[in-house]
């Protein structure tokens, strides 16, 4: 026990949630415990802290960071059809695990577990890596993977580690060192909602369709590289027989996934993010390229004519992200292209996202009245919209504009 208190941040803006100084505890005195919309934060335990300040030193919110602009900017699709499908865009993040697995390494990465709870964890079979791919659009749970993650590294096992930006900085600090057999992926993120708000979600949904959810994927391939996805749902009935169901999961019917393309659930610390930029914390930074038929229209067809599923940006940071990329160049269909192309259509690597007085009213319906809350402000406060975009989906754009000009009132 210490006399003097240990503070690791004064506003919930500086706390990422990244683990790594629960981790770093060699007293175990810190406990991550869920605020009331479900973000985690760590709390210590008086009783066991002797004040020696490593959870402290740990934090990549309230510390400087060292970070690299890239070397190298590639649009990219990988060429392995089957694997690239069950990506989110262009695949790469598949190909890299996929060498690193093949060389007798470990890869960690975000997973469901079958409550839906996204955890980070290990894989070291490619049959596996289904498990790691598409978006997850939660924050993950690091759980002690650090530890794990020291473990194989001093062993000598090539570990491959794919996160978004704080996760990766939070690793580098907790581990104090560099390694020649860790590889760092980050994928540029634009915030995360609560782990609790994805299950309460999905709850929902269960009781108003009286089916379980199975399954949920918010980036499918089934209209291209989009924002639409895909639910599947399964019901046991009284007689033991069993009926399943796939429904389309699309961004502006669905409450969760609009508010989340709307920046409107994330955790504070998003909203001042010092990881939204063009300089990265990992040796290859991930995306996908919006814009990509503005910047490289000829490269769009290319991948078209190969039939290749998604278009990807890799940004090669570091000599060990360049060395490690170029020995599976070849699994790839390349374009050069430079950060500024990339970052020019995409805010995230602009600046962070922006917190919208919407945010906070989002927030506080999921806390007085929890998803239903949250579902009834969305379909109220957006009715419009939404009305607007059913339309937009079955009607020729010469009607388009007549048509919501009367909706909205207008001559």
């Amino acid at each position: 026990m210490t006399d003097k208190a240990i503070q690791l941040f004064k506003n919930k803006y500086q706390c990422c949630g990244c683990n790594a100084c629960e981790m770093v505890c060699g007293k175990k005195a810190i406990t991550m415990i869920e605020d009331e919309y479900g973000f985690r934060f760590p709390q210590i335990d008086t009783e066991k802290c002797v004040g020696c300040g490593s959870c402290q030193k740990v934090c990549c919110i309230n510390n400087d960071v060292e970070l690299c602009k890239p070397g190298t900017v590639y649009a990219a699709s990988y060429k392995n059809k089957d694997i690239s499908a069950k990506s989110a865009s262009g695949g790469i993040f598949a190909a890299l695990a996929k060498q690193v697995l093949t060389e007798g390494g470990i890869v960690f990465g975000s997973a469901y577990t079958k409550q839906f709870d996204v955890e980070v964890i290990s894989i070291e079979k490619i049959e596996d890596l289904p498990r790691l791919q598409g978006s997850k659009y939660v924050q993950s749970s690091m759980n002690s993977s650090f530890l794990k993650i020291k473990s194989e590294l001093q062993a000598g096992r090539t570990v491959l580690f794919c996160g978004v930006p704080c996760q990766v900085e939070a690793l580098k600090r907790f581990l104090g060192r560099s390694y020649e057999n860790l590889l760092l992926v980050d994928i540029v993120c634009h915030g995360v909602p609560s782990n609790r708000m994805l299950k309460d979600y999905l709850a929902f949904l269960a009781d108003k369709k009286q089916m379980e959810v199975q399954s949920i994927q918010f980036r499918t391939k089934t209209k291209g590289q989009n924002v639409y996805g895909e639910i599947a749902y399964r019901q046991v009935s009284h007689t033991g027989e069993i009926a399943y169901r796939q429904e389309p999961l699309i961004s502006y019917k669905s409450s969760y996934y609009k508010l989340f393309l709307n920046c409107q659930t994330f955790r504070d610390s998003c909203y001042h993010c010092k990881f939204a930029g063009t300089k990265r914390p990992g040796d290859i930074s991930l995306c996908d390229y919006w814009g990509i038929e503005d910047e490289h229209p000829d490269f769009v067809k290319e991948v078209e004519k190969e039939g290749l599923a998604g278009i990807s940006a890799i940004m090669v940071n570091t000599n060990a992200g360049l060395a490690f990329f170029e020995r599976l160049k070849q699994e790839f269909l390349l374009r050069e292209s430079t950060v500024e192309q990339v970052a020019k259509h995409n805010p995230q690597l602009q600046v962070p996202s922006v917190e919208t007085a919407e945010r906070k009213q989002v927030l506080d319906c999921y806390r007085q009245s929890g998803y239903q809350g949250v579902d009834d402000f969305y379909f109220k406060k957006y009715r419009m919209k939404i009305l607007a975009s059913d339309i937009g989906q079955v009607l020729p754009n010469s009607w388009k504009k007549k048509i919501l000009q009367v909706i909205r009132g207008k001559k």
